[in-house]
This record gives C-alpha cells, structure tokens and sequence, in this order.
C-alpha cells in the first residue's frame, strides 16, 4: 500500500504525534479499559472525520483521507463526462424551449392574447422563455447531480472507502 500514492490532504494524518496523541485520549475517554493498537486508532480517526464531514456520501469520498490517485482518476472522469453531458443537455433545453414557445404557446389564441397584448408585452416573451428554459435545467441538474452518486455506488467507491476503511490501511 505504501507505493500507492494519496490525494487527500488527510491521508495518514493519525501518524503524526500530535494527531495520534489525541486519538489516544479520545479512546480513553470513550473506554478506559481499552486497549491502544494502530487499528484503534485508525477507527477512532475514521469515526472523527466522519462526524465532522458533511452527510453526502460522494463528497466523504473525495475528500476521505484513504483516497487513491488511481481512484480520484476516476472520479474526475466520471464528474467531467456527467459535466459535458448536461452542457449538451442544457444546449438541447435551450432549443426545445424555443421551439416550444413557437410552435405551442405563439398559435394558440389564449397565449397569444397574452404575448401581444397588455402591458409590457414585450417583456413576456423572454421571460417566459426563460422560466421555461430554468424549469427544464433544473429538472436535468437533478438528474445529472444523481448519476455521480450512481456512478460511484456502480464502480465500488462506497464500499471500499465507506465500509472496508481498515483494510486499506492494516
């Protein structure tokens, strides 16, 4: 394990003294009959940082301590291809918005009343357009923010970096 290169910051910070020094109070505070192994404290560093990470599982991942350069490779890969997928959705959103207020909303009677007449019918167009155009981005945003998790749970990372912690150390 120790040819593999870390990308965390936090990689193997229970090896410093001040850090493990503290580790070793906090499993005497918890249980004083307990005994003090690397194992220990390792688990006790992993019970810290993830109390004071945030819930999302995907972010744990990228910033846990254990995380491989191999792994952050495909991370990376996986965030930037979801990323160039909704560039090309949010492109398709603003087409099909477009063409949704021309062949839908501008002929039919009802909504042309209400783009060409009344106040500030020059400002309804746009507006609506764009209302539209958000509505859709933020339903494909959704969808895409759902398929990194996905993506993850699909290669393994949850379970070897949320899971099996000690077995990539001892």
């Amino acid at each position: 394990m120790e040819s593999q290169k870390y990308t965390s910051p936090y990689a193997k910070l229970w090896e410093q003294k001040d850090w493990r020094e503290v580790l070793k109070q906090e499993i005497k505070t918890n249980d004083p009959n307990a005994k003090i192994t690397n194992k220990a404290i390792i688990e006790q560093y992993f019970k810290r940082y993830m109390m004071l990470q945030p819930t999302d599982k995907s972010n744990l991942i990228v910033n846990h301590p254990a995380l491989l350069q191999v792994d952050k490779e495909k991370i990376d890969k996986v965030t930037n291809d979801t990323m160039m997928s909704l560039v090309n959705a949010t492109s398709g959103c603003t087409v099909a918005s477009l063409l949704f207020y021309k062949i839908l909303l501008s002929k039919r009677r009802i909504f042309y009343d209400f783009y060409r007449k009344g106040r500030l019918s020059f400002v309804k167009k746009p507006i609506s357009v764009f209302l539209l155009f958000m509505t859709w981005g933020a339903g494909l945003s959704y969808g895409y923010k759902q398929t990194i998790p996905f993506e993850l749970f699909k290669q393994g990372m949850y379970k070897k970096y949320l899971i099996e912690y000690d077995k990539v150390y001892l």
